[in-house]
């Protein structure tokens, strides 16, 4: 990069060399990601489905679980980071129940809310702003929603802190349990 560069063109170069490394560190999860829509829309339109009307209408839903996959993405990156073991061999392996795989589960379901209703939160705000109100369908028959996209916004950024304060609680009686159990074990012989 040259230095006498004006600021936005460094930020385009940045922005660009970013992009380009990061489409080829992940090139073939990219490219399998692009061909599996491409096979599913497929399918879809051979079925006789209006793909069209799915990606006008069901878009929001899309969104949506874009965000779920780049969640679990995410998430499968820190796993592989903390060494932990994947969570469809322990359920397809353990048949003894030694390792155990609920917390991983409960931690799969977390990144999925998680993702969803992040993008459909930020989905819902950015088309409120640019496009008007289109959520007109969330309150139907609600006289408490004066403002519909506003409102989905809430319920969605609540969900994930709700989803969040049950699996802890969850996870935490699950580890003290097991501690207990642990402690009882060593300390009954």
């Amino acid at each position: 990069m040259q230095d006498n560069q004006n600021p936005v063109d460094q930020l385009k170069t940045q922005g660009t060399e970013i992009a380009v490394s990061f489409y080829l560190k992940h090139q073939l999860r990219i490219t399998a990601f692009v061909i599996g829509v491409a096979v599913l829309f497929f399918i879809l339109s051979i079925a006789g489905i209006d793909v069209g009307y799915i990606l006008r209408e069901w878009n929001w839903v899309l969104f949506c679980a874009v965000g779920s996959a780049i969640s679990l993405y995410r998430r499968s990156i820190v796993k592989r980071k903390q060494g932990e073991e994947s969570t469809l061999p322990i359920i397809a392996n353990d048949y003894y129940f030694q390792k155990y795989s609920s917390i991983t589960m409960l931690s799969f379901l977390y990144a999925v809310i998680q993702g969803a209703a992040l993008v459909g939160a930020t989905y819902t705000f950015v088309r409120w702003i640019f496009g008007g109100n289109h959520f007109e369908w969330f309150c139907l028959n609600m006289p408490w929603c004066g403002f519909p996209a506003l409102s989905l916004v809430g319920i969605l950024l609540a969900s994930i802190l709700i989803s969040r304060v049950i699996l802890e609680t969850y996870a935490l009686l699950y580890k003290t349990a097991r501690d207990i159990s642990a402690y009882a074990r060593s300390h009954t012989h």
